[in-house]
């Protein structure tokens, strides 16, 4: 049998579109999030494993969309960006530079959350367990 590491949960925070890094003050928390997120999808250690990406805080990511001064901070993050201010396009393209950087032979199961939803973030949890225990059993590690 072999061991490793089965499945990868990066979280990212929608509303960080606008937020500027602590650490690079060059780049947005999305912009670290999306480079973060290439480093692990493409480490040796995480090339079997089942990569999930929940991208959170849909709440807060909808109210800044309505908002003409951060949607406004939006399109000059992603100036290619052009749906307009509705949070679904807004957040359909954000999924797209997430995408983009994971190898072709990949696959990446995306969610929208809001985590502080207990009874959805618990009903989701538990899909995503099975999901992994029925991959792992396919593919013989039990």
């Amino acid at each position: 049998m072999e061991e490793g590491t089965s499945a990868v949960i990066f979280f990212a925070g929608l509303d960080e579109f606008n937020m500027i890094s602590a650490e690079d003050k060059a780049k947005t928390k999305m912009q670290i999030s999306i480079d973060v997120f290439k480093e692990v999808i493409s480490a040796d250690s995480t090339e079997k494993s089942c990569m999930l990406l929940f991208l959170n805080k849909i709440d807060l990511f909808e109210k800044k969309i309505a908002d003409r001064g951060h949607f406004a901070a939006f399109k000059k993050n992603f100036p290619e960006y052009n749906g307009g201010a509705f949070p679904e396009k807004a957040y359909e393209h954000i999924q797209q530079q997430f995408e983009k950087v994971v190898p072709k032979d990949r696959t990446l199961v995306t969610h929208c959350v809001c985590a502080i939803d207990t009874s959805t973030m618990s009903a989701l949890f538990n899909a995503v367990k099975e999901n992994i225990f029925m991959n792992r059993m396919s593919a013989g590690l039990f």
